[in-house]
């Protein structure tokens, strides 16, 4: 089975689609869906960081940094992700969405990749 990949859209891609100000909404196209970007407070930017286990020997590596989160697959560049609401978010570069799962405890404890009609969830690792 081959490993999983984020396939890049060129579609999608626009100048700008990396910037933008903390706390500014701006409306981006991702293949055929429009997505309006929300600020999301460091704090709950932080719980994202981590990696997550998508499949034996492909992770996702999500880091925060300077009020912004970027995932990166294994063997892929890291992309900037935009949160379109608490816990969910959109790439610009592919048409592929993000989102955190919570356990009961409140903690975030996956990732689920939503892909060309397929949801793959990723278990945080330790």
């Amino acid at each position: 089975m081959a490993s999983p990949h984020l396939k890049e859209s060129h579609v999608s891609r626009h100048p700008g689609s990396g910037g933008g100000s903390p706390g500014v909404c701006q409306a981006r196209l991702t293949g055929n869906r429009a997505h309006k970007s929300i600020h999301i407070d460091a704090a709950t930017l932080q719980q994202y960081a981590g990696r997550y286990r998508l499949v034996p020997g492909t992770a996702f590596h999500t880091r925060w940094n300077m009020a912004r989160i970027k995932a990166q697959l294994t063997g892929q560049p890291a992309y900037p992700v935009f949160a379109s609401a608490t816990d969910e978010f959109y790439y610009t570069v592919a048409d592929a969405q993000l989102s955190f799962e919570r356990g009961a405890d409140g903690k975030v404890d996956a990732l689920v990749l939503h892909q060309d009609g397929a949801d793959r969830t990723a278990k945080r690792l330790p």
